[in-house]
């Protein structure tokens, strides 16, 4: 029986390759009516094998994310060349990898932050796994690195061509970058099983926690002087599957500035304190969901309408991609989880697979003084540092 399978095994892998070679000309073909698309086209002749390999011989049920001549403009400036023919491979590969989506969707499939797999893969882009809902949404193998859509509640957009109108949804990708995909719904490839969208720049892919904090500039500069006092940095790039919980800079001035006045130990047992265990995307929080810390304590969420809090802490902004998670930037530092918290009595049955027990309930409010955020940002951990430097056996 294994000898009668090998030759359909080694057939289906000629199929997968064949029709691999062949979608880029299919692609081609099918965007020939949009004027705005050409640069994406000469790409395409250019370097057809570049996008072949990105496949890696998933040519069905996909979606290409495609931009548009001034997008392309704009990241040929940014890359110093003149011209699509004077990219490197690599980066052409990487480009389409993290512009193709691991499922045909249409305008209809996006909704509010909604997690969507790319075929970029490789440590660099992608030092995470896929997690239970994503597999469960999208397969097993979807496991490249992610973009996030949230389809615009005020319609359509219309630009001056014809074609380019359809709702807006708004892309969110590496490096907080924001973008403005228009779902036109374009079919292609055999028996039109796959779809393209239209973007109006070059989607970054996701980088480590130090560049992607850095990136932020002085929004996030007292968490960036925070993880150099601590010397994190070089454990939370290279650690897995995290998501770091990340005060603004005003959250540390309101909390008295404690990444100047506490040692490296206390400051370190606080800055685990603030990462999670696992990556948190805020489409997969649920209100009352306990969730554990690198400091071996728990934060509690809590969704009230819009807004989602961490223990007393509201996300001002949310899911800034990184290669190994991601940050949500918050308003206020972290402090123990107050025990007249409407919701605190329903954590029990949410609490999540790697939390270990709910935290110590302290009497606090979000309306607590400089002295007691400060206070409750410098709650230590023994042997915090000796944690820090384990982190990668995790």
């Amino acid at each position: 029986m294994l000898l009668s399978l090998a030759p359909l095994t080694v057939s289906l892998a000629a199929l997968g390759f064949a029709n691999a070679q062949t979608a880029p000309e299919e692609l081609s073909s099918s965007l020939e009516g949009y004027d705005e698309l050409s640069l994406f086209r000469s790409l395409l002749s250019a370097a057809p094998q570049a996008l072949s390999t990105s496949l890696s011989g998933k040519t069905s049920n996909i979606t290409v994310i495609v931009p548009t001549n001034d997008a392309i403009t704009a990241y040929l400036n940014e890359s110093k060349v003149s011209d699509v023919t004077e990219l490197n491979i690599d980066d052409i590969e990487t480009f389409f990898s993290y512009h193709v989506l691991v499922a045909s969707l249409k305008a209809s499939d996006f909704g509010d932050h909604t997690v969507v797999p790319t075929l970029l893969q490789g440590e660099e882009y992608n030092n995470r796994s896929a997690g239970p809902q994503l597999e469960q949404e999208f397969g097993s193998k979807a496991t490249g690195q992610v973009l996030i859509a949230t389809k615009r509640t005020d319609t359509s957009r219309r630009t001056k061509r014809q074609k380019l109108s359809g709702p807006t949804v708004d892309v969110r990708a590496g490096l907080a970058q924001d973008a403005e995909m228009t779902a036109v719904d374009g079919k292609w490839g055999p028996k039109n099983v796959n779809t393209f969208q239209i973007v109006n720049k070059v989607l970054i892919p996701p980088r480590t926690c130090s560049t992607t904090i850095r990136g932020q500039g002085d929004k996030l500069g007292a968490l960036d002087s925070s993880l150099n006092k601590t010397e994190l940095y070089p454990t939370l790039d290279t650690t897995p599957n995290v998501t770091c919980l990340a005060p603004s800079t005003e959250a540390f001035k309101k909390a008295g500035n404690p990444h100047q006045s506490l040692s490296k130990a206390d400051l370190t047992g606080a800055l685990l304190a603030h990462t999670l265990k696992q990556v948190t995307y805020t489409s997969f929080l649920e209100d009352g969901m306990v969730l554990g810390t690198y400091n071996d304590t728990t934060v509690t969420v809590h969704i009230k309408g819009d807004d989602i809090y961490f223990n007393n802490a509201k996300i001002i902004e949310p899911n800034v991609l990184t290669n190994n998670g991601l940050l949500h930037i918050l308003d206020a530092v972290i402090g123990p989880e107050d025990e007249t918290s409407s919701t605190s009595t329903a954590t029990a049955s949410k609490t999540s697979a790697d939390s270990t027990s709910a935290p110590a309930s302290t009497s606090t409010s979000d309306s607590s003084t400089k002295d007691n955020a400060a206070s409750a940002f410098s709650i230590s951990y023994p042997g915090a540092v000796a944690l820090a430097a384990g982190l990668l056996i995790f």
